[in-house]
Formats: C-alpha cells, sequence, structure tokens
C-alpha cells in the first residue's frame, strides 16, 4: 500500500490514511462482537452471557493498536527505492531510443525547492538549474537529469551519453531534435549529434504569440488569434491515429505574415512588443525552424509540456527533501513510460513491456521471465515440452544495456569545472618524471613545463650560478613581488642593491638620482625610452663593451633579453625572478 499510494500524497497524508483504516478495522471488530453478542443472548437456551466494554484503540494491555507514523512510511519507501525502483527505472529507461527527439527544461520545479534565508532574514533563491528530460515520438521519457545550470554544456554530456546508448543498441542516432529554443541549443546539440536537424516546436511559437497580446489572457480574441497562427505553420494538426501535418517554409512565412498583419489592422490585438516577437519568430520560420523533413512521425512539441506539468505536480503536490523527491522521480518515470507504452499500438512497444501487462513492477516480471526460461531450457532438453501448445514459449527478458548512463541527480563536468573556466587536466596523460634518470626524454617535457608556471626563460638555463654566491641570488621578498618581465622598452622599476624600487624614468632624471636610501650608487635606464638613457651602459649589457668595466663602477643594470657568455665572470651574479635578470656585484668589486 506504501508503495503504490505514496507517489500519489506525502508521507503524513498517507500515514493519515493508515491510521483511519486501522480505527475503521477497530470499529468493525467491535460491531462483529456485539451483534455475535445479540444473536447469542436470543438463545434461549444459551447461558445468560455478560457484556465486556472494548478497550481503546491504543490500550497496551487491550486492543493494542499501533498504525504507521510519517516517518516509517518514508523509511518503508525509500527502501523500496533502493533496493528495486531505481535500478528497474534505470534498466527500463537504456532501452528506450527515439527517430525524433524533444527536449525540454521545467525551472519551477528546483526554484520552489531552493529557496534559502540569509542572515537578514531575506529570502533568496539558489537553484539556477532546472529538471530537463527528453522524450522520444512516442512520449516516453529517454533521460532525464537534474541540471545544476542553464549552460547548454549539461545538455551536451546529456546527448553524448544518449549516443553511446544508440551506439550499442545499434540504432540510428536520432534525425531530429525538438527545442523550445533551437538557435540557442543548435551548437550545444550537434557536439554530439552531429548529423541531426534542431527544429523549434509550434507549442512555443505561438505561446511566443500569445504572450504579447494586449490584455492577455482577459483578451476575447486570444483564442482566434491563437487557432490563426496555429494554422498557418499547420496543415492540420495532430490526432491520435496520425501526427500533425505542416505547410513547407515558403507557406509558413506567408501565411504567418498575413495573420500579423490582420490583426494589426484589426487593432486591440497585439502590444507594443508584438512587432519585435513577430520578426524574431519570422526568423525561425525563413530558417526552416518550424517544418518537419519527416511528417509521418510525431515531432510536436506540445508533448513534453505535459512532461513538465507532470515534473511539477512531483514537486508541489507531494513535499519532500531531494533524497525523497529523487526516489519519486525514479517511480514517476518508470510508471509513466510503463503506462504511455500499454497506450501505444503492439508494434510500437517491445515484447518485453507487452509482457508485463501494465504492471510497473519490472524487476519481479524480469525474474519470472528468467525463472521460466531456465526450466523452460531444462524441459526441452528432457524432451517434456508441449508440442504444438503455442504458450509453451520462452518469455521476453528485460534488456540489460552497459551504456553507464545515470539519471536523475549526476555529477556535471561543466559545473565541476565552474563552467569550463577551469581546465580539469586527466592525470593518466601527464608525463612521468624519473628522478633516477636525468637524460630520460620525460624529464625534458617536465622541466619545460616547469619553466613555464614559473614564467622563467629557459635561457637562464644556460648560464651557470658561480659556486659559493648561492645564499646570495635571493632578492628581498617584496622587491620579487614587485618585479615585472624582461623589457627593453618602457618606464620598468629597477631593483636596488638594498631591496629599494626606483621607477625608470625618475632614475634617469637628475632631480630623483639621489633617492637611493641613502645610497650613491648610481642607477642606469636601460629601457631606451628616456633621452637620458646611459646608452654606453645599454650597449655594455648586450656584449658591445666590456661589461666588468660597468660593473667597476657600481652600477646596476637590467636590460635585453640576449646575454652573452662573456658577462658571466667572476664575483658578479645574475639574479632570475619572472624572466628578469639583474647582474649584481659582490662587496669588494
Amino acid at each position: 500500500m506504501i508503495v503504490e499510494f505514496r507517489p500519489s500524497m506525502s508521507a503524513g497524508r498517507l500515514a493519515e490514511h493508515l491510521k483511519q483504516l486501522h480505527l475503521r478495522e477497530y470499529k468493525q471488530r467491535m460491531m462483529e462482537y456485539l451483534r455475535y453478542f445479540q444473536a447469542r443472548s436470543q438463545q434461549k437456551s444459551a447461558d445468560s452471557a455478560r457484556l465486556f466494554p472494548f478497550s481503546a484503540p491504543d490500550d497496551v494491555d487491550g486492543y493494542n493498536d499501533q498504525t504507521i507514523s510519517s516517518d516509517m512510511v518514508s523509511e518503508v519507501y525509500q527502501e523500496f527505492y533502493e533496493r528495486s525502483r531505481q535500478e528497474e527505472s534505470i534498466k527500463h529507461t537504456r532501452t528506450l531510443t527515439g527517430e525524433c527527439i524533444s527536449t525540454d527544461a521545467t525551472f519551477k520545479a528546483p526554484k520552489r525547492g531552493a529557496v534559502v534565508v540569509n542572515r537578514e532574514g531575506k529570502r533568496y533563491n539558489v537553484g539556477r538549474g532546472g529538471i530537463l528530460s527528453i522524450i522520444n515520438e512516442r512520449s516516453e521519457i529517454i533521460a532525464w537529469h537534474l541540471c545544476q545550470t542553464k549552460e547548454g554544456e549539461e545538455l551536451t554530456e546529456i546527448l553524448d551519453a544518449l549516443r553511446a546508448r544508440y551506439s550499442l543498441l545499434g540504432v540510428d542516432l536520432p534525425w531530429g531534435v525538438i527545442s523550445d529554443d533551437c538557435c540557442k541549443s543548435r551548437s550545444s546539440i550537434l557536439l554530439a549529434l552531429s548529423d541531426t536537424s534542431v527544429f523549434l516546436d509550434i507549442f512555443h511559437c505561438i505561446a511566443r504569440y500569445t504572450a504579447v497580446i494586449l490584455g492577455g489572457c482577459k483578451n476575447r480574441l486570444r483564442g482566434i488569434v491563437s487557432r490563426d497562427i496555429r494554422d498557418s505553420l499547420l496543415k492540420e494538426g495532430a490526432t491520435p491515429e496520425r501526427p500533425a501535418l505542416y505547410w513547407s517554409k515558403e507557406e509558413q512565412g506567408v501565411k504567418l505574415e498575413a495573420v500579423f498583419q490582420k490583426w494589426s489592422r484589426r487593432g486591440g490585438v497585439w502590444s507594443a512588443a508584438a512587432p519585435k516577437v513577430h520578426v524574431n519568430q519570422m526568423l525561425h520560420v525563413r530558417q526552416g525552424c518550424l517544418t518537419r523533413p519527416n511528417q509521418h512521425i510525431r515531432s510536436d512539441g506540445s508533448r513534453i509540456e505535459g512532461v513538465n506539468r507532470h515534473w511539477n505536480t512531483v514537486v508541489k503536490a507531494v513535499s519532500s527533501g531531494l533524497e525523497n523527491f529523487l526516489a519519486l522521480s525514479y517511480d514517476f518515470v518508470l510508471r509513466k513510460n510503463i503506462r504511455t507504452a500499454m497506450r501505444n499500438s503492439r508494434g510500437e512497444r517491445s515484447d518485453f513491456v507487452d509482457s508485463t501487462f501494465g504492471s510497473h513492477y519490472i524487476g519481479l516480471v524480469d525474474d519470472v521471465a528468467k525463472l521460466w526460461n531456465l526450466l523452460y531450457e531444462e524441459s526441452k532438453a528432457k524432451g517434456r515440452e508441449a508440442l504444438g501448445d503455442e504458450k509453451f514459449l520462452p518469455l521476453p527478458e528485460l534488456q540489460d544495456i552497459p551504456s553507464g548512463e545515470v539519471f536523475g541527480l549526476v555529477p556535471s563536468a561543466n559545473m565541476a569545472s565552474f563552467s569550463g573556466n577551469i581546465k580539469v587536466e586527466d592525470e593518466e596523460d601527464e608525463p612521468v618524471i624519473s628522478a633516477d634518470d636525468p637524460a630520460s626524454p620525460n624529464t625534458e617535457i617536465s622541466q619545460e613545463a616547469i619553466l613555464k608556471s614559473l614564467d622563467i626563460d629557459p635561457q637562464l638555463l644556460l648560464i651557470p650560478l658561480e659556486s659559493g654566491t648561492g645564499d646570495k641570488t635571493a632578492a628581498p621578498e617584496q622587491s620579487l613581488r614587485d618585479v615585472d618581465t624582461w623589457s627593453c622598452h618602457g618606464p620598468d622599476p629597477i631593483l636596488h642593491k638594498d631591496g629599494a624600487i626606483i621607477d625608470a624614468q625618475a632614475a634617469s632624471s637628475s632631480s630623483q638620482s639621489d633617492v637611493r636610501h641613502g645610497s650613491d650608487v648610481p642607477v642606469v635606464d636601460l629601457t631606451g625610452d628616456n633621452p637620458d638613457c646611459d646608452q654606453a651602459a645599454q650597449d655594455t649589457i648586450c656584449g658591445d663593451a666590456n661589461l666588468p668595466n660597468a660593473a667597476s663602477n657600481g652600477r646596476w643594470l637590467r636590460g635585453c633579453r640576449e646575454l652573452p657568455d662573456k658577462a658571466v665572470e667572476d664575483n658578479r651574479q645574475w639574479k632570475t625572478y619572472q624572466e628578469v635578470a639583474r647582474w649584481a656585484p659582490t662587496p669588494g668589486t
């Protein structure tokens, strides 16, 4: 009873119903006792019997009736979900395909359940995603995910998994995808299904026109306008026997324009926002988004709107947490798919679904089929089969498609990378660094990666550091943070030997030549932008002059990237940080 009625009501309501059934049984037993006592007392030969009062329903020493609580209802249903319903729903959904699929997302459900209260007491919604559903031409749900964002990358992930399922089943990929926003989602769909075509559903096209009608639902012409727009796009509407028939895109453009102009001349229909909507929808018409190449297959998008209403009913009518919501969702998908398949013709449903006779306990049906087939093979091997009996045949079993698909709340690679802002590297593809073999080819690759990550010029690896100066190469912490990259152009700061940072242009001017923290060491500007630049010193650092002469004057130099080998001599060192090289004389030079 809990399994059957929990999807249609909350746990508290179901517990109350069970309590009422217990009380009804309590009163029925009381009535049975009284009638039996009355019948016996009317018998003359019977001994006089004493009438005893009934104890209270919750009397431990008496009737001792204990009804179930709402918490126990939730626990029982959750146990049913974990043991059988989730696996049954996933296995059955993996067997479904379609030639033309429709996709849509409803954002009402997460908005209702993701309202939180901040410290100031204000309510706000933290849910940005929704329930994304994909149905086939038979209105069966073939995939559904709880998306965390509204981005198209999550749709691509779902369709990638769907493509793997089609491959395992040996079925051709769908020729068309119907969407409520075809041009926006087309790129995301084509990333997974490159050979498919993306179309706009008629339902949303009509809804966009009716949304800009003056007065909204109160306008008495709203229904007539909606019917005219529908007739301008469809030759005939869908019926239970056949799908809808569409006009060509040329005919749709002419007819839709005529309808819009007709009601524009009539007046009192379109609001000021209508022309913009009309231009947007006419673009869809000219691109062929509202046509269908295979009109013998149902491809109208109004069917998936019914699925969205079901999803919202699950959330709104049955209040529950996320865990119970997932259990209800798996149950809803399986029940709906079985019910929908049984309404279709015999040729549109599988043999296994036909063998269920509409029962959604497909795990039990599959176990019965497997045991029957086992006994059938044993009887057939022993020659005990009933010859000529058409009913003595193996039963169809539920297919187990190893596509690895999981529905509902699943991890998203797009969400894990913060909408693609963080690139997640595969650790297996990283080269292995061999510490024992410096000549390993992997070492060169890793070395390049390390230098790139630290923004170090690889040419500096060719310059040896003189022994005994390792303890003098560390620049002050503040200086390293403020150091720029290599440059022979532009006013970059120059690192002073005591850690002071002096602007390059200001250093070359006479007005600020003494600002050295009390030091008399001159600063040579090598940027090339200052007319007073010491060209001789710049030539020196580039290899055109004798570097020790400049060093003996105690000058602090920074310059171009190409460093000569002769620049590395005794009693001097080269500092490196973020592609910056500085030559600093040791004391005594």
